[in-house]
């Protein structure tokens, strides 16, 4: 079972936890080359196959078919910008960059073309990222035949020892490393950096954010980048990890080939000096960031401590004070469902954070003027776990739901995708964590939570919280107006430690309510799909059932419950918007959402609800082990639904935090006055101002949806590993017996497009980037080998911006087109060109695109354009049509209003394939015409 650590919250594995820094070994053991398991008692999953070769390059090979045919590797290199020296802040990623410009076997440019040309596409099947402590380069393969592997294996050798880093691609490539800086740039992100120099101070984290510094970046060249390269990018601080549908002995001597002669460049680096944390007794800080939206006010204790090796002893110590977090974290989510709490979200962690620093941490978000409340109500919350410890009750719902999560992971571990698989294997080994199988972390630590008492889980609390400092944080768009804020913010949490606080009262759980409607009603109608292997059952009550029965992922279901028209009948703008939030928090006229989720503790049972374009739905999924709890459960929220008054206030408060946080992104204003732009005024698109939202209230919800629930035709969608006698058995138990469904129609909206208009916007911000939009109007949903031909002109649109826009001027990381084709609105769909920019490039790179769309329009498309934007997406394809999503949400759902989604799967890949390059020059004439587009520019004031 192990643990990773990202920022924030201690993970554990086959565990849903909130992500924080993965940790490399070389922080703790320089260049060990030592797996973890050779370092503990516990042994590793005994389907991995360990290889090191004598020059200390270690790999993992894992036989998996899921995609099918398909192979997932990645290059982990052991270091990442902790690993830099002053001068180099910002090259480890900078060099990631470079790898893909320039390497002994693909010269600049060659890379991205190849990949797209034997079907993997960039950014999806090819990407790298860089952290703190790890640098990895992913490389999903369409095919797991030994020579696509092997070239698989030449790119990543080409990474390993084989950069050119020309100083021309260096500086061709600045421009995208500056674009990068500028579009991660945000309020949230400067009040990021604020509180880790705050937090880390000591430790050298605050100096080694991964986008590094201006002053690196604009001096970059050769010499200060091989530097790096050569010291860090060594065999024996690399790993290789293969997982996929490929033959063992087949693989084995091809990685031997390409990476047991590797050898390092000159002498190895010392271990970079992490520091030490400062902190002692009561700290307090405060930073102010006006265009957050939202104040962030924690409680904290972070501790030095000393790596060590991974066992048994150290993962339940961990599995202890996860435990523990769990429990206030259910009492944090019962108080923020309350309308009087003065904090919209909460959350409570701890662990420890690349292997030197403990820490425990509490934590709310809220609006400007409610963070005294929202600070006195988390101390108060920590103080009550502190003093009077957790109850039985409490207790064994944690247990049940990780007993219930061990259990899920096993009988879901054939189904886990390789490119998770791969992923989960680098964070435990570069966490110096033991590589385990879901069966291996049942057997183990099945019988611990079983044995696992109340007084221990309290102690584990105690002693997290037992350090000798706390660091009281106030952090966001909260003003504190006194010339010093920080006695402000003592003042206020010694006050709130002056409260007296009681033990928390426990309520008793309740059973679910089954509902008794009456007598199931017969079968009206059976129908068979042969060309697609579906079903369709009709009740007397006109439910509809569709069915189809998948090996895809064994033990799994997933549904969908759609009735009504949803969005197409919206009687206020952003009504569906603020429905979905209110609905997915209020539980049923029983039961409230809290009582709801303590019932089904232990039990696989998910469920969400959605406003989409044409319906509202009920999306839920489990283990068919818990088919019937599942039915039992979406029966409950359709015949006995709730618009809490509590979960509407709650969803008022986090919408306005929202709006102001809006107000101050580029993305924002886009959504709040763009989007309406490019749909002709009209307030069905994007967001209304706060004025208009806030006075929306709980009763118009209730006379759109109460009815819609209660009376419009349903019709059930399933797809999974499931029994249908089973199901049939249960969709006539409990939604045959509903009131009889009848279908009405809807009003037709017509839809107009600000053809050859613009649009300029400014945004109050002091983030120097801007946002650029250039759209044309396309065409609705349903001529279907129509809309998959404009999302093909899409991706070749996208593929000649990128090698415009990003590779020849560098002048915007990842500019991107994409056509949305509307379901509800006859003749109405949008292609847009989407960049983040310099402020003082949007005329140059505005006309750019234009430039790109008249070569569009005018034909200027090769055949190898077309290839290589076809054969990525056909790729893609294969994998999603062996997916459960794919044929609930794109082919079943709804399918007895839309019938022709019934023929699309059997003709899906044949249509893509069939495009010709006539096809596409024909869809660019006819759509992308200059003249026509319109654009919208969002410039910051100042």
């Amino acid at each position: 079972m192990v643990f990773c650590k990202k920022i924030g919250i201690a993970v554990l594995a086959g565990f849903l936890f909130v992500t924080t820094f993965l940790l490399s070994p070389c922080l703790a053991d320089c260049f060990s080359t030592a797996w973890p398991h050779e370092k503990s008692d516990l042994r590793p999953d005994p389907s991995i196959t360990f290889g090191r070769f004598e020059n200390g390059f270690r790999y993992i090979l894992k036989k998996n078919s899921e995609p099918r045919d398909r192979v997932a590797m990645s290059l982990n290199i052991q270091a990442g910008s902790l690993n830099e020296n002053d001068d180099q802040r910002g090259i480890a990623h900078f060099l990631e960059h470079m790898l893909f410009n320039g390497t002994t076997h693909f010269q600049p440019g060659e890379l991205v073309e190849y990949f797209q040309s034997i079907g993997m596409s960039f950014g999806g099947d090819t990407n790298a990222h860089t952290s703190y402590d790890e640098t990895v380069y992913d490389i999903i393969l369409p095919k797991g035949t030994a020579q696509d592997i092997d070239k698989g294996l030449l790119v990543l050798s080409d990474y390993a020892r084989g950069a050119l880093l020309l100083e021309t691609e260096i500086d061709r490539e600045r421009g995208v490393i500056l674009a990068e800086k500028r579009s991660r740039d945000s309020a949230g992100y400067r009040a990021h950096v604020k509180e880790t120099a705050f937090s880390m101070r000591g430790t050298m984290l605050p100096e080694r954010m991964p986008i590094g510094v201006l002053e690196t970046l604009n001096k970059a060249d050769h010499s200060l980048m091989k530097s790096f390269y050569d010291a860090w990018y060594r065999p024996e601080n690399m790993m290789l990890v293969m997982v996929g549908d490929f033959d063992l002995e087949e693989i084995q001597p091809l990685v031997e080939e390409k990476f047991a002669g590797l050898t390092g460049e000159g002498e190895q680096p010392p271990c970079p000096e992490f520091g030490r944390l400062q902190h002692e007794g009561s700290e307090f800080f405060y930073h102010h960031e006006a265009e957050m939206g939202v104040t962030e006010t924690s409680i904290a204790s972070l501790w030095n401590v000393e790596p060590e090796d991974d066992s048994f002893a150290l993962q339940v110590k961990e599995l202890t004070g996860y435990v523990a977090s769990k429990i206030v974290q259910h009492r944090l989510d019962e108080l923020t469902r309350k309308s009087d709490t003065p904090f919209t979200s909460a959350k409570v962690y701890s662990g420890t954070f690349l292997n030197r620093i403990g820490y425990a941490e509490i934590g709310a978000k809220s609006d400007a003027d409610k963070w005294q409340q929202s600070l006195s109500l988390i101390e108060n919350s920590l103080r009550q776990a502190l003093n009077f410890g957790f109850t039985g009750i409490e207790l064994q719902r944690v247990k049940k739901e990780l007993q219930a999560e061990l259990d899920s992971a096993v009988l879901t571990a054939k189904s886990k995708n390789s490119k998770e698989l791969v992923s989960s294997i680098i964070r435990s080994i570069n966490n110096n964590r033991v590589v385990q199988s879901p069966e291996q972390d049942k057997a183990l630590f099945a019988p611990v939570l079983e044995s696992m008492t109340l007084a221990d889980v309290e102690k584990e609390f105690r002693d997290l919280w037992s350090h000798s400092n706390r660091l009281v944080k106030v952090n966001g768009n909260a003003v504190i107006s006194e010339k010093d804020p920080l006695p402000v913010i003592e003042s206020n949490y010694r006050a709130a430690m002056d409260i007296d606080v009681v033990a928390y009262a426990d309520t008793i759980q309740k059973d679910f309510p089954y509902l008794h409607l009456g007598k199931p009603t017969p079968v009206k109608s059976k129908e068979q799909f042969v060309d697609i292997g579906s079903k369709r059952v009709i009740f007397d009550n006109n439910v509809v059932l569709n069915l189809k029965k998948t090996t895809f992922a064994p033990n799994e279901i997933q549904i969908s419950v759609d009735f009504g028209h949803g969005a197409s009948t919206e009687p206020a703008p952003a009504l569906s918007m603020l429905t979905t939030s209110v609905i997915n928090q209020s539980g049923t006229s029983t039961l409230s959402k809290s009582e709801l989720d303590r019932i089904l503790s232990g039990a696989s049972v998910e469920t969400t609800f959605r406003v989409n374009p044409d319906s509202f739905s009920w999306q839920g999924k489990s283990l068919n082990k818990d088919a019937e709890l599942l039915f039992q459960v979406l029966q409950s929220l359709v015949a006995d639904p709730e618009v809490d008054m509590n979960a509407f206030q709650v969803s008022m408060d986090t919408f306005k935090q929202f709006y102001d946080g809006a107000a101050t992104e580029v993305q924002g204003i886009m959504s709040m006055q763009g989007e309406s732009f490019l749909a002709g005024g009209s307030q069905r698109f994007g967001l209304p101002p706060w004025t208009v939202f806030s006075q929306l209230d709980r009763r118009q919800i209730e006379e759109w949806f109460l009815p819609a629930a209660g009376k419009s035709a349903l019709e059930i969608s399933l797809v999974g590993d499931f029994d249908e006698a089973e199901v049939l058995r249960l969709a006539e138990k409990y939604f045959s017996v509903l009131p009889e469904r009848t279908s009405t129609p809807v009003e037709k909206v017509n839809i107009s497009f600000p053809q050859g208009q613009s649009l300029s916007l400014t945004v109050p911000s002091s983030i120097d980037k801007a946002m650029l939009v250039v759209a044309w109007k396309t065409d609705d949903f349903w001529d279907i080998q129509q809309t998959r031909g404009l999302h093909l002109l899409a991706e070749i649109f996208s593929d000649k911006m990128r090698r415009v826009v990003r590779e020849k001027l560098g002048a915007s990381y990842s500019p991107q087109v994409y056509n949305a084709s509307s379901r509800i609105y006859d003749g109405f769909g949008v292609m847009r060109a989407v960049l983040i920019v310099d402020p003082g490039q949007v005329e140059i790179l505005h006309q750019e695109v234009l430039t790109i769309a008249r070569e569009i329009w005018q034909g200027n498309i090769s055949n190898a354009e077309l290839e290589r934007a076809k054969e990525p997406m056909l790729t893609s394809l294969r994998d999603m049509v062996r997916t459960n999503g794919y044929w609930l949400k794109s082919v079943l759902a709804n399918s007895a209003r839309y019938p022709e989604q019934l023929e699309w799967p059997t003709t899906i890949l044949s249509g893509f394939s069939s495009f010709s390059l006539e096809d596409v020059q024909a869809l660019g004439a006819k759509y992308l015409n200059p003249e026509n587009a319109a654009s919208i520019t969002i410039l910051p004031e100042k």
